[in-house]
């Protein structure tokens, strides 16, 4: 993000500086909340990346899409799923998961099998 990206997203949220600015904290706040309720911790985070996402693009935006600047904001959020911190789990980290639950499974079939034969036949 440079200066004058961020300058002219001001400028979209708002002419007046100052009004723009208050648009741009309530933004990110909004922001904020939208994230706490379905990724908690991160939220922070991603609201700073859409934003900054939405910066990138503000020399392209102005004068081409028409409304309310949170709502295009909002809509970043909302279908830009790359934004989520994705990990990387190998072949071998799900091996290994998926021979844990076949033991675990295995280990609680047989505990069934005990219980259902010292109870007996129902």
């Amino acid at each position: 993000m440079n200066q004058d990206s961020f300058d002219l997203f001001l400028e979209w949220l708002d002419a007046d500086r100052e009004e723009a600015a208050r648009k741009y904290e309530a933004l990110h706040r909004e922001l904020i909340k939208f994230f706490e309720s379905s990724v908690g911790a991160e939220a922070e985070n991603l609201a700073d990346k859409t934003i900054n996402t939405v910066i990138e693009k503000a020399p392209q935006l102005i004068g081409a899409y028409a409304g309310d600047p949170k709502h295009y904001v909002f809509r970043v959020a909302l279908f830009k799923p790359q934004q989520r911190e994705e990990t990387s789990v190998s072949g071998s980290e799900i091996e290994n998961s998926l021979d844990l639950l076949r033991d675990e499974l295995q280990q609680n079939a047989l505990a069934f099998g005990a219980v259902r034969n010292a109870v007996g036949p129902s």
